[in-house]
């Protein structure tokens, strides 16, 4: 009987071999659950960017037809700080913001932007002082500009084309009023070395110098800045579709977003037509 005991009492524990396969299967279930676990959670968050850029865009395209003004939706990819273990990598996320396009501006006098034709400058002239101002070519968070002040002359805002506007064209501006890259121009209640007084006219004058030496689009932001998931980016840099007032778009187009590391991730297109829809589809 006491040797049936102490055959029984060497049984009840487990060997080491046991133990050691019954830790490798929890480890496996471990890492099965917190891969799905995390797939998952990735695929929320491009499913969340993806509804997110629709309904942005649809926004734009609502926007524009009711309030009369251009908007733009611009989607870029930023530089963004990786971190891979113990290493940093570079890398890029995309972005995505909308814009209420409120005309193309010529920086000159390095705190001044000006506008040469009438219709830029009836656009101007109806934004208001301390305005947050964004370059619409590079539009993120770091790089904006205020209005410190906008002058207005009632008598400078026929349309470009208007025959008294002649003088003041495009065909004028690109070869005789260039210096290299930099613009000519006079404030709007003084004549230039030729007796034309209807020629330059400053819009704005910056809190700051603006930094650009050539010409760009200006807008004012409408929403928020979205970022794609964690290491996903835009198959392009950069692209910007312009809703007109009449909710068109001047150049539609597909964008994909992508997860750079890995082919085989879940992705996202979207596809803008020229009439203004906007169709996403997961891939």
């Amino acid at each position: 009987m006491a040797t049936m005991g102490r055959r029984m009492m060497g049984r009840a524990g487990f060997t080491l071999i046991e133990l050691l396969v019954v830790i490798g299967i929890a480890a496996l279930l471990l890492t099965l659950s917190t891969t799905s676990f995390f797939g998952a959670s990735r695929a929320e968050s491009l499913s969340k960017s993806r509804n997110q850029l629709r309904d942005v865009l649809l926004m734009a395209r609502q926007q524009a037809s009711i309030q009369g003004k251009t908007h733009v939706v611009v989607c870029w990819n930023a530089d963004v700080t990786i971190e891979v273990g113990s290493a940093t990598q570079r890398g890029k996320q995309g972005r995505f913001a909308l814009f209420q396009h409120v005309g193309r501006v010529w920086p000159s006098g390095g705190n001044k932007l000006a506008a040469p034709f009438g219709l830029q400058r009836d656009l101007l002239t109806s934004l208001r002082p301390n305005e947050r101002l964004i370059n619409i070519d590079d539009p993120d968070d770091d790089k904006f500009m205020r209005v410190e002040t906008v002058p207005h002359d009632p008598s400078k805002t026929v349309e470009d084309n208007a025959e008294d506007n002649k003088g003041n064209r495009v065909d004028q501006l690109n070869y005789e009023y260039y210096d290299g890259e930099r613009l000519q121009l006079v404030a709007s209640d003084r004549k230039d070395v030729y007796g034309n007084q209807n020629l330059g006219f400053f819009v704005a004058e910056l809190k700051e110098s603006c930094g650009e030496t050539k010409p760009f689009p200006l807008g004012v932001r409408v929403t928020g800045t979205y970022s794609l998931p964690r290491l996903y980016s835009f198959d392009k840099d950069r692209v910007a579709f312009v809703f007109t007032p009449d909710g068109r778009v001047e150049q539609g187009g597909t964008l994909r977003a992508t997860l750079a590391l890995s082919a085989n991730a879940p992705s996202f297109s979207i596809t803008v037509t020229g009439d203004g829809d906007v169709e996403a589809n997961d891939q």
